[in-house]
């Protein structure tokens, strides 16, 4: 099928918009330690190491397949040796942006090629608030498996097998759950396709239940080995409802009006949880109240809400970060076939005032802190400030030179994504080996510090004979071990 011109010019725009958002943080030092570990573990991959993670708060290193289990990584190396540490970035936007493709040409047949509404469609997906949230908040691999399901929901309608199979393939080598949210989407629009009397293939559906067999074997078996752990570190985020899976399903199943409660409850004090309610608003003012045309496919949301919901993290809870990304192609399969089901003399109506409703989630989203999230610079890239770094990055960068490759350093998580040439790497205050400590003073996220901690553990440093002050300057300092003299 043939897009047409505007769709070009739509992409380019959306290109344009998140460049802005990801480039700039990136540039002006305001990533953090997520996108510091990829390019880590990148660097890593590229010297023909087996990846480490280093980073943790807690100073405890662990295979970098252990916090997750996305083996997808190994893909990137092609593009980190031309791009370096900007790879992860472009790599994130390009499967935002391409994933735009299946949602334009499932529109196409559902709309029989009208191309003003799959414009439409194109910009409203585009314009999901889950988007900006995840872009404005370093790189993730749950963006990446996120963003095939559009393909995978298109050769599932196209009937092509080969296709989708090495979409899943991709999906699952993504994130270690993916297989069971495939599981739940081949399951839910299967059955949506037989309702409308389309065949079911049965090798889809047997995909389906090795991705679930995979992602409960990594989970449950692969993952705990390489944590040196008898249970998934991960599931710590569930401890309130138990500590393994089985004795978390069989809680939930003794007590289901837990489910309940996730909707709204915070499980770390059985407070309201006023972020959980942003969340629903937003996604029923974004194309979501149209389950209601076709309320098989809430199959497919079961995976994202459950594990969002019943976490006891309150970052997960609400709008922000990457925590929402999986939502956006669900509410643009939702929105399509909820169309197609009203009366098509409103069809044009109906996408514009749903369009415009997602306009002002986002919008809110990306202009005010709604329960959690104070990094509103990185993702207001409408603004001034968003272009404006507050800090001397030209000298940073400068003085960043003075530390050599490979040598073992810690820093402020905002520095990391570009230190990351090293085998180990560490989060300020974590110390350890280091032989360089490389310290952002102000104007960043001194996370997991305070910003008096922070002053206090540079005036420890500056006290204690084991360091000496390397370079200064009023937004950066650089300590080296004196016995590395």
């Amino acid at each position: 099928m043939k897009q047409s011109n505007s769709f070009y010019v739509i992409v380019s725009v959306f290109f344009i918009i998140y460049l802005s958002i990801s480039f700039i943080n990136h540039l002006y030092l305001r990533t953090f330690f997520d996108l510091g570990m990829i390019n880590h573990a990148l660097y890593q991959i590229s010297q023909s190491q087996t990846p480490l993670f280093t980073l943790g708060i807690d100073g405890v290193n662990m295979p970098f397949l252990a916090t997750h289990f996305s083996l997808i990584i190994y893909l990137y190396l092609p593009i980190y040796w031309i791009l370096g540490s900007y790879t992860p970035i472009f790599i994130q936007i390009a499967a935002i942006l391409l994933a735009g493709i299946p949602v334009y040409k499932y529109a196409q047949i559902i709309f029989n090629n009208d191309f003003k509404k799959c414009n439409l469609i194109l910009i409203h997906f585009y314009l999901i608030w889950g988007i900006y949230s995840a872009l404005s908040f370093d790189f993730h691999h749950n963006v990446i498996g996120a963003m095939l399901v559009p393909w995978i929901i298109l050769f599932l309608k196209e009937k092509k097998f080969g296709l989708f199979l090495c979409c899943s393939i991709l999906m699952l080598l993504s994130m270690e759950t993916y297989g069971i949210w495939l599981f739940f989407i081949v399951a839910g629009y299967t059955l949506l396709q037989y309702k409308n009397k389309v065949a079911i293939d049965k090798k889809v559906l047997t995909v389906a239940i090795f991705a679930l067999i995979y992602s409960f074997l990594v989970i449950s078996l692969i993952m705990p080995s390489l944590q040196s752990s008898t249970q998934n570190l991960q599931i710590g985020r569930y401890q309130h409802l138990g500590n393994s899976i089985l004795e978390i399903s069989l809680n939930i199943l003794k007590n289901p009006l837990m489910i309940l409660k996730s909707i709204y409850v915070n499980f770390n004090d059985g407070s309201l949880a006023l972020n959980k309610l942003f969340f629903w608003g937003f996604i029923l003012l974004s194309g979501g109240y149209f389950i209601i045309k076709n309320p098989i496919l809430i199959l497919t949301f079961i995976p994202p809400l459950v594990f969002k919901l019943l976490s006891k993290d309150v970052a997960f809870y609400g709008v922000y970060h990457q925590y929402s990304i999986e939502f956006v192609p669900l509410l643009s399969l939702v929105f399509i076939e909820g169309i197609a089901k009203t009366n098509i003399k409103n069809h044009q109506k109906i996408i514009i005032l749903s369009l415009m409703s997602t306009i002002i989630c986002t919008f809110l989203m990306l202009n005010f802190s709604l329960s959690e999230y104070d990094y509103k610079v990185n993702s207001k890239f409408f603004t001034s400030k968003h272009f404006n770094p507050e800090l001397d990055v030209n000298q940073i960068k400068e003085d960043l030179r003075l530390i050599p490759d490979h040598v073992v350093v810690t820093t402020s998580n905002c520095l990391s994504p570009h230190l990351y040439k090293r085998t180990f790497l560490y989060s300020f205050p974590i110390i350890k080996d280091a032989q360089y400590l490389a310290i952002i003073k102000q104007k960043r996220s001194p996370w997991p510090l305070n910003d008096v901690e922070l002053i206090n553990e540079i005036q420890k440093l500056k006290n204690d004979s084991q360091f000496q002050i390397l370079s200064e300057s009023d937004d950066l300092i650089i300590f080296k071990t004196k016995s590395k003299l």
